[in-house]
C-alpha cells in the first residue's frame, strides 16, 4: 500500500460470534479478540509506505466479552509501514488502538514500524493505545504522541498463549510523549512475556498516569525491561516514573529526572515498595 489513504472504516463483530472487530482500517491476517491462537488465519507479507491510517474503529461485543484486536490495523502475518501515519483510530476497549500485532510460529510475521507517527489513538479501557505487540516488534525513529488506554498508553508488551508466545520489542531513537494510561502511560510491560523488551537513544516525556497511585507515570513493567540511552523527564502520576513490579528492569546510560508520582513529588524509580534514590 503505497502512497494511500485508509480512513473512516469500522469493522464489526459478527452476532453471536467471540471473534471481535479485528483491523479496523486493515487486517492482515485474523486472530481472535483475545490475541490467541483460535480461529487464527496466518497473515502475508505486507509494507505500508507514504499513506495515512486515520480514524477507523475495530468495534466490540459486548455481550461475549469480546474485545478489538487493532483499530488501525491487525497484524498476523510480516508488515513493514514507513513514512505512514496512525492517526485517532480505536480499539475499542481491545487491544492497539493503532496497531495489534501478533507473531505466527514458522511463518513470517512481526512488525517494523520506521519513519512515522502514531499519534490520537485508543484502545479505551484495554491495551495498548498506540501499539500492542504480542510478539517482534521494532520501532525505529517514530513519534508516538497523545494515545490512550488503560495500560501502555503508547506502547503494551504482552504474553500470549499457543504457538508463537513471545519475541522481542525495541524502540529505537524515537519519541514517546503526551501518552496517558492507568498503567504505564508510555509503556507497560506485562508479567509472563518470555523475550526481551529494549528502548534504546529515545525520549519518554510529558507522560501522565490518569488515576490515583498505580503504576508508573512513564514505565510499568513486571517482566524484564531495558532503557539505554533514554532520556526520561517530566512523566507525572502514579508512583513515579519507572516502577518496577518484582522484576529487573535495566537503566543504562540514561537520564531520568523531574519525574512526579501521584502526590506531586519528584519520583523518578518506585521498587520494591519504596521510592529509589541514586
Amino acid at each position: 500500500i503505497f502512497d494511500s489513504v485508509v480512513t473512516n472504516n469500522r469493522c464489526e463483530p459478527l452476532p453471536a460470534t467471540a471473534v471481535g472487530g479485528n483491523g479496523g482500517g486493515i487486517a492482515n491476517g485474523r486472530t481472535n479478540n483475545q490475541g490467541g491462537v483460535s480461529a487464527l488465519v496466518a497473515g502475508g507479507i505486507m509494507t505500508i509506505s507514504g499513506s495515512t491510517i486515520s480514524n477507523n474503529v475495530g468495534a466490540s461485543n459486548s455481550d461475549l466479552s469480546s474485545r478489538a484486536f487493532g483499530g488501525g490495523i491487525a497484524n498476523v502475518g510480516q508488515l513493514t509501514i514507513e513514512r505512514t501515519l496512525i492517526l485517532q483510530n480505536n480499539a475499542v476497549d481491545g487491544r492497539g488502538g493503532g496497531i495489534s500485532t501478533l507473531d505466527v510460529a514458522g511463518l513470517p510475521s512481526g512488525l517494523v514500524v520506521r519513519d512515522s507517527r502514531i499519534e490520537g489513538n485508543t484502545a479505551g479501557a484495554g491495551q495498548g493505545g498506540g501499539i500492542v505487540s504480542l510478539g517482534t516488534t521494532m520501532v525505529e525513529r517514530t513519534l508516538l504522541r497523545a494515545n490512550t488506554a488503560n495500560n501502555g498508553g503508547a506502547i503494551q508488551v504482552r504474553t500470549q498463549s499457543g504457538p508463537g508466545a513471545g519475541g522481542i520489542t525495541r524502540v529505537s531513537e524515537s519519541a514517546i510523549t503526551g501518552n496517558s494510561a492507568v498503567f504505564g502511560s508510555a509503556i507497560a510491560v506485562s508479567v509472563g512475556v518470555p523475550a526481551e523488551t529494549v528502548v534504546t537513544s529515545s525520549t519518554i516525556s510529558g507522560n501522565t498516569v490518569t488515576s490515583g497511585e498505580t503504576g508508573g507515570s512513564a514505565v510499568f513493567a513486571s517482566s524484564p525491561l531495558a532503557l539505554n540511552g533514554v532520556t526520561l523527564v517530566d512523566n507525572r502520576g502514579g508512583r513515579g516514573g519507572v516502577f518496577n513490579a518484582d522484576t529487573l528492569v535495566g537503566l543504562y546510560n540514561t537520564i531520568a529526572v523531574a519525574n512526579r508520582d501521584y502526590t506531586d513529588a519528584f519520583v523518578d524509580c518506585f521498587a520494591n515498595g519504596a521510592a529509589q534514590t541514586w
